[in-house]
């Protein structure tokens, strides 16, 4: 690509050498007559084909190089779990394959609904990938959307959502350690993405709960995109966590906010759980 454009920028030059200087000229109108003779000539018309052929090829290869730059950052930050794609979602090893079929067409479809603000005919803002069983896939799927998502150049966050409020948790006593809590904070409030893996497994305390708010509320706020996995499929449950809290009064904040543009896609019931297969 960068060859190409060198040697386009190189025939540019050549054609551009006859065109007429204004040193050499007595008078703008002379000047202008004979420019516009220029353009119209073969070295002229072929400078301007080269000018749009040079934009075009510049901008091929300034996406060429964020989307190298995209992938190098999913690889770094998700380790093993990088290849978890539609694809690699789609050719799974068990006798579910139309539905996985079916499942990936949702997905994608949520995708595109981000991409382009709308699907069908309204905006679904938190996408929520929900099975009472285990080990069937939601975390693979997850992966998938989110990767399409990054390298259609979205910024995101990824946490499983107990090590999330761990890390705010851990980084909240001292000074520094209270910047690195602040930076995590503002990554999750601000991502174009943020997607939770395991939302409900958390205990739900009154500190956790409010940490959850802080983060949905700036996000609902902002309109930006949520996308996550669970064990249930009623949005209530899943804020409430383990331990069922029923006094903080941020849990029906978090379940109003979320709720707005909310779509819960929920399979594999009967599904084995490939881990333990």
């Amino acid at each position: 690509m960068i060859q190409k454009i060198e040697q386009a920028r190189e025939e540019l030059r050549k054609c551009r050498s006859s065109a007429p200087s204004f040193d050499t000229i007595v008078s703008f109108g002379e000047y202008y007559a004979l420019l516009k003779s220029w353009r119209s000539s073969s070295d002229g018309t072929r400078a301007a084909e080269l000018v749009d052929e040079i934009e075009l090829l510049e901008a091929q290869h300034t996406e060429q190089r964020r989307r190298a730059v995209a992938e190098l950052e999913w690889a770094q930050r998700l380790g093993a779990l990088a290849d978890r794609t539609f694809y690699t979602w789609k050719h799974g090893a068990d006798d579910f394959q139309a539905e996985r079929e079916r499942l990936s067409s949702v997905a994608s479809r949520w995708v595109e609904g981000v991409l382009t603000g709308v699907w069908a005919k309204k905006t679904y803002h938190t996408f929520v990938l929900s099975s009472p069983a285990t080990g069937v896939g939601k975390t693979h799927l997850s992966l998938a959307v989110l990767h399409k998502l990054a390298h259609a150049g979205l910024t995101w966050q990824r946490w499983n959502v107990v090590e999330l409020l761990s890390a705010l948790r851990s980084s909240s006593h001292g000074r520094r350690e209270s910047l690195d809590a602040a930076r995590i904070l503002a990554d999750c409030q601000r991502c174009d993405v943020l997607c939770l893996d395991d939302l409900g497994t958390q205990r739900g305390t009154d500190w956790e709960l409010e940490r959850l708010y802080e983060i949905v509320n700036a996000r609902w706020e902002r309109g930006l995109w949520n996308l996550a996995t669970a064990n249930a499929s009623e949005i209530e449950h899943l804020v409430r966590g383990t331990d069922g809290n029923t006094t903080s009064l941020h849990v029906r904040r978090i379940v109003s906010r979320l709720s707005d543009g909310l779509y819960v896609l929920t399979f594999g019931s009967a599904w084995p759980d490939w881990r333990l297969s």
